[in-house]
């Protein structure tokens, strides 16, 4: 087996934390994994993997050599990609991962419309509400929403402010009335997410505004999806990212609960390793989002 084969079967281990679980990853037997294991590590006279104990364990020297092997290999699927790619068409992987709270928002039209022009490409998404650390990843990309701290390391390209605001549908405000003021939200029925996924500025909001979570009427969820629906039923009122519930404010499905007050905001950001992505799909993704957003 050639080096490259032994680097993802090393990554594969590492990736699903144990040998079998690699195995039906690649289709390998749990035999032929270890086997190729052993032969890198006999290969590069150091051992990568401690298997001492029912659960394996990766070794400083291992981890260390993990994270060469990723840049190794992604390096190795860019190229086979730029020689498969014509100037016109571009084929492969792309990877990355949002909040959960995007998942509606005018970023999947952005993937759709870039999609209907590189049908080859093929798209791998995660959504986690942790901000998922791009070097310990197979993320080319992140979209983030508010500042990014590792700036020595990544790159962010801004694509516009996101505002929060209370939504609720017609039917609601004109069975319980139009609110004027914050201080009202205490006689509705709200749907929110749960404090744990509130950001410190969010906190504040709702410190500052006096809204509390321990009324009768207010429910909370770690889902947005959750949120969403309940809005979408009509009896309740949910806070929700403007750019999640674009189309639905448009065509007058939601409603802004308060157009003219001043809710917290935050700069959405396409977020990417500095010098790791330089194949044409990830040039021409990189471009294309851009181009969107700023239109």
């Amino acid at each position: 087996m050639t080096k490259f084969s032994q680097y993802r079967v090393f990554t594969a281990v590492v990736d699903t934390n144990g040998i079998s679980s690699a195995g039906r990853l690649l289709n390998h037997s749990p035999s032929a994994v270890s086997k190729q294991l052993t032969a890198l590590e006999e290969r590069v006279n150091v051992q990568l993997v401690d298997r001492s104990n029912r659960r394996i364990k990766i070794t400083d020297a291992g981890m260390k050599f993990y994270q060469q092997c990723k840049e190794i290999l992604a390096k190795v699927a860019d190229a086979e990609d730029d020689l498969l790619a014509s100037e016109q068409s571009i084929s492969g992987k792309l990877s990355f991962t949002m909040s959960k709270s995007l998942v509606r928002s005018s970023i999947f039209e952005a993937i759709t419309n870039f999609s209907k022009q590189n049908t080859a490409i093929r798209y791998n998404i995660e959504l986690s509400d942790e901000i998922k650390d791009l070097y310990n990843s197979d993320n080319d990309f992140a979209f983030r929403l508010g500042k990014v701290n590792d700036s020595t390391r990544l790159v962010a390209i801004p694509l516009g402010k996101v505002r929060l605001i209370f939504c609720a549908t017609p039917q609601y405000l004109g069975q319980h009335g139009i609110l004027k003021s914050f201080d009202e939200l205490v006689n509705h029925h709200l749907m929110l997410l749960s404090p744990y996924n509130f950001s410190d500025v969010m906190r504040k909001f709702f410190k500052r505004e006096k809204i509390s979570l321990n009324q009768g009427t207010h429910h909370t969820t770690n889902d947005i999806e959750v949120v969403y629906q309940s809005v979408l039923s009509g009896q309740f009122i949910g806070l929700m990212l403007d750019i999640s519930v674009k189309d639905e404010l448009k065509n007058n499905v939601f409603v802004d609960v308060f157009p003219t007050q001043v809710l917290p905001s935050k700069e959405l950001y396409l977020v990417f390793k500095k010098g790791a992505l330089s194949s044409k799909k990830h040039k021409r993704f990189k471009t294309f989002i851009k181009q969107q957003f700023s239109a």
